[in-house]
């Protein structure tokens, strides 16, 4: 998923990632720093490969990349723990609003005042 997350960064932030990946490292996040450190290099060495394949996905995949992006993105910054709450909580309002807007119409006919 990082690899995912560091496609997307311009060639001028690699040096600042490297410099993240070393920072990482002496304050003790050493695999992350190290992970990072190796996606930095990969992707300097296989960019042109994927700039290929990202140039040749239809719209509707690069959508759905950018949407899985996105979700590794949140999950990154925030955690595992953190964002099963939080899509817990997203899920569970886009499961209760249909509810609402019907309940909304309900009361609205039936509380409607009469002149």
């Amino acid at each position: 998923m990082l690899g995912t997350l560091l496609m997307f960064i311009p060639e001028e932030a690699y040096i600042l990632m490297l410099l993240l990946g070393a920072v990482m490292v002496m304050f003790g996040f050493r695999k992350s720093g190290l992970g990072l450190f190796g996606m930095v290099l990969a992707l300097a060495c296989l960019g042109p490969v994927f700039d290929v394949f990202i140039s040749l996905l239809p719209d509707w995949a690069l959508l759905l990349m950018l949407v899985f992006l996105a979700i590794g993105l949140l999950k990154l910054i925030l955690g595992k723990e953190m964002f099963g709450f939080l899509a817990g909580s997203i899920l569970f309002a886009l499961i209760k609003a249909p509810f609402q807007i019907v309940g909304r119409m309900v009361r609205f006919v039936i509380r409607r005042p009469r002149i």
